[in-house]
């Protein structure tokens, strides 16, 4: 048996807020924002699911043997999902070539990318669909 005590992952947007010491109202996404705004909002909270889910463990963006995780998606019009978006699988990498790496949030585990992939689905696809209007903005 595992000394390790095991704590419960949040499994809502408030619930994560709570576990991160924030408030739900700072991260509100208002109707009349720009999709520029409201992009900037999501990942915020996006950003705030990975902390809530990697804990006190922290990305090190250049340490190239540390494994940084994050959920891709597949958009699927036959999907059995809203829009056809779901999650596909989960993304692992450590990034030694000296190559650019994109702007997301990572987590520590695998095990976390996968569950904040499913858990927060609709936070991540309200986020992709205001990046693709956010393109379209004048």
């Amino acid at each position: 048996m595992s000394s390790k005590k095991q704590t419960k992952r949040p499994e809502t947007f408030e619930e994560v807020c709570a576990k991160t010491g924030k408030n739900v109202a700072d991260y509100a996404v208002p109707e009349t924002a720009s999709y520029a705004e409201k992009v900037a909002i999501r990942m915020q909270r996006c950003k705030l699911v990975a902390k809530a889910l990697n804990g006190d463990k922290k990305i090190e963006i250049a340490n190239t043997d540390q494994w940084k995780h994050y959920p891709w998606f597949w958009i699927n019009p036959e999907a059995d999902a809203p829009g056809g978006f779901r999650l596909s699988f989960c993304v692992s990498g450590s990034d030694d070539d000296g190559s650019g790496i994109g702007v997301r949030p990572y987590y520590i585990e695998e095990s976390d990318s996968d569950f904040a992939g499913t858990t927060f689905l609709a936070e991540y696809e309200a986020l992709l669909q205001d990046e693709a209007m956010a393109l379209l903005e004048d």
